[in-house]
């Protein structure tokens, strides 16, 4: 049971150096961002990486997926599985090739198209080597390249924006050279440049993989719709300087997501390693219970901040998105949960579950937006993604169960969640937010002070553990 937790905790600390570090360097980024685009430019620049998102899965069948969990099998050898998926990404890069030109008929994005076309190959080659390394257990060089790389592209970024001046046309260039960096550095970190000598394709191994990666491929572009419809939606019914606002609005609570996105990647690798030995319902018990509290407190944490901190954090023509954040943040806590037990679905290769659960909320999600959009405007959008992650993490939570024994104290956690949602609106609305926050800070702690106290006691031992043997 120790090896289980040690195991899980080592991992999401060497995930957390790649992504803490990654994700600090592009928050630092966004007041560079706005002073040197005008929200229009921003939110155009913004739609031509989430379209590339919405084609990456399909472009390679979501083979990437497949390398993570193959590769992790004994059975499997990575090295195979690198191969396959490598051939079908660049089978799919020539098609996207063939297809860009198609893009000159999208008034918005005709003049970027080929910025569009270089950024999403890259990224199909970048997505495989990136599960790869983690396949072969090199997360440590995961982390550092993560690291890196966002490093090189904030150096591109006030080269390009802050020196040369050169507005969408920088920002798009900058992300496209820091992209090539980090797949150079994978080639050569993990000897990908002689995959062909070391590695051998196997016919029966692909299949597997596209029976297992495609319909999570499916579920990619599902998200995408969950994710980033609105853009394109805010983008058409509204207008482009609207778009900008909801760009920086969710960016806030992205920064809320880095910790559960450090999590998940651990958490993944835990759930397959464990479904395939013992299945301890006590193990995902308590590692639920303390994963959603943090949560909770996160967000809030998050949302007592956010209005102050937007007044430095961004120019003035973005401080009013600030009232957007705290429902996302908010969303995102249910994202973040609804992660917690899709982990489960992939380690058991019932991927069709998730697709099926993702295409209910993207359904959902589209429709709200597309009913309301233009007559709350972009609380429309923002009330859409709150409805498509709740949904997500109802049906999870009581579906998952049918597989997997997991206890959870359902009470508990319908009370956090609804001392969260209540605070959020509260402090929309600016209802005596000093008075609120202490009050419900103070109610949030006696409910959760055992699970808390545990957590602090278990950090506090393990770090003076690994000090101690360090001596």
């Amino acid at each position: 049971m120790k090896n289980k937790y040690i195991s899980l905790i080592k991992d999401t600390l060497i995930f957390a150096l790649g992504t803490i570090g990654s994700k600090i360097i592009l928050f630092i980024l966004v007041p560079l961002y706005t002073n040197c685009l005008t929200p229009s430019e921003y939110g155009i620049a913004d739609l031509v990486f989430s379209m590339a998102q919405l084609l990456i899965p399909f472009a390679c069948l979501g083979v990437y997926y497949a390398i993570l969990r193959f590769g992790l099998e004994k059975k499997e050898n990575a090295d195979d599985a690198l191969f396959s998926g490598i051939i079908v990404a660049s089978v799919g890069a020539f098609i996207v090739i063939c297809l860009t030109p198609l893009l000159s008929f999208y008034k918005t994005l005709s003049d970027w198209k080929w910025y569009f076309c270089v950024y999403l190959i890259l990224h199909l080659y970048l997505s495989i080597f990136q599960n790869y390394a983690k396949a072969i257990g090199k997360n440590k060089t995961y982390a550092i390249i993560s690291i890196a790389y966002t490093a090189v592209l904030a150096l591109l970024n006030i080269f390009f924006l802050l020196y040369e001046k050169r507005g969408i046309h920088g920002y798009l260039i900058a992300n496209v050279l820091a992209t090539i960096f980090a797949a150079m550095a994978y080639i050569f970190t993990c000897k990908i440049f002689f995959i062909h000598k070391i590695a051998k394709f196997n016919g029966y191994l692909l299949k597997k993989m596209l029976i297992y990666s495609l319909p999570l491929m499916i579920d990619g572009i599902i998200w995408w719709f969950i994710q980033s419809s609105n853009k394109l939606f805010i983008e058409f019914f509204l207008n482009s300087e609207i778009l900008g606002l909801y760009t920086v609005a969710i960016k806030i609570p992205s920064l809320m997501y880095v910790v559960v996105t450090i999590f998940s990647q651990a958490w993944g690798i835990s759930t397959i390693k464990e479904i395939d030995k013992e299945n301890d319902a006590l193990f995902y018990k308590n590692v639920f219970s303390v994963y959603s509290v943090l949560i909770v407190l996160i967000c809030m944490g998050i949302i007592l901040i956010i209005k102050p901190f937007m007044n430095f954090y961004v120019h003035e023509s973005y401080f009013s998105s600030w009232k957007f954040i705290p429902l996302l943040l908010v969303s995102n806590a249910f994202l973040a949960i609804s992660d917690f037990f899709g982990a489960f679905y992939n380690a058991l290769k019932k991927t069709v579950n998730n697709m099926l659960i993702s295409l209910l909320a993207a359904v959902l999600s589209v429709l709200f937006s597309l009913l309301f959009l233009n007559i709350i405007g972009l609380w429309a959008a923002i009330l859409a993604t709150f409805l498509a992650y709740f949904t997500i993490m109802c049906i999870r939570m009581l579906n998952i169960r049918k597989y997997v024994q997991i206890k959870i104290n359902f009470w508990k956690f319908i009370f956090n969640l609804l001392i969260l949602m209540t605070y959020s609106v509260l402090i929309i609305l600016e209802f005596n937010t000093y008075v609120v926050s202490i009050v419900f800070f103070i109610l949030f702690f006696i409910i959760n002070l055992k699970i808390i106290f545990e957590v602090l006691t278990i950090t506090t031992k393990y770090v003076k553990s690994r000090i101690f043997n360090k001596k």
